[in-house]
């Protein structure tokens, strides 16, 4: 996965520092990368109007709180995660409207904060987007709008929900971009996300398109026990 971007929005210098000194040790923990930015106002993080993958925002702050940056911030982004600090219950109810991931009550607990973080990254990496550069230009795509990755030749094939890209680049290089996502490999030629595989057989993978991929004997097994699991927890959750 790409290096996550993180800011921190407090006016609290030293509630600040001791965040970003958890955040870091939780993101070394679990072999994440990071780059943690320090706002100590709505004002200066919204003249930066940089974006971020994870943003934590304390709400009671002087001038602007956390709710109007948020409110400012979304027009612009409306995909960064959003994790309120706060120490008043009160105003959970008001980060509905400004789509908030979570709520941590101040002074914060290690473990909601690591519940916290681990969760966002996780729907970060089911999320994030991928450039694909081919000879028409830079396309966008979320790898959750990818279908399949095959190989051909020095290229690869990337089939989306709406169209195909041939990108100059070999799979295995490719798939680094899919780390921690719903991706996996049957075959030597091919990744597919698993969300769209309708049945499989010891020879093959059957699309929802109709389309067919194969399985290699060596593969199968393992196919098999991570796609039933998926299939588990999809329908535990």
């Amino acid at each position: 996965m790409k290096k996550i971007r993180i800011a921190i929005c407090d006016d609290d210098s030293i509630g600040r520092g001791l965040l970003q000194e958890s955040l870091e040790y939780l993101l070394q923990e679990n072999n994440l990368q990071a780059e943690i930015s320090s706002y100590s106002s709505g004002q200066e993080l919204l003249q930066t109007q940089d974006r971020y993958d994870i943003l934590f925002l304390d709400i009671k702050m002087p001038k602007i709180n956390g709710i109007q940056t948020a409110e400012k911030y979304r027009k612009w982004y409306e995909d960064t995660i959003i994790i309120f600090l706060t120490l008043y219950e009160k105003y959970v109810f008001e980060g509905y409207k400004v789509n908030a991931f979570r709520y941590l009550k101040k002074p914060m607990e290690q473990e909601k904060l690591r519940e916290a973080l681990l969760s966002a990254v996780s729907k970060l990496e089911k999320e994030y987007e991928i450039e694909l550069w081919d000879e028409e230009g830079l396309h966008i795509v979320r790898p959750k709008d990818i279908i399949y990755v095959e190989t051909s030749g020095r290229n690869v094939i990337v089939r989306t929900v709406e169209e195909d890209y041939c990108v100059k680049m070999g799979i295995t290089q490719f798939a680094e971009n899919l780390n921690g996502t719903d991706f996996i490999s049957p075959h030597q030629s091919y990744y597919v996300n698993m969300r769209y595989i309708k049945e499989f057989n010891k020879q093959e993978a059957i699309l929802v398109n109709g389309e067919k991929v194969k399985i290699s004997c060596k593969k199968y097994a393992q196919f098999r026990d991570i796609y039933c699991e998926y299939r588990r927890n999809r329908r535990n959750h």
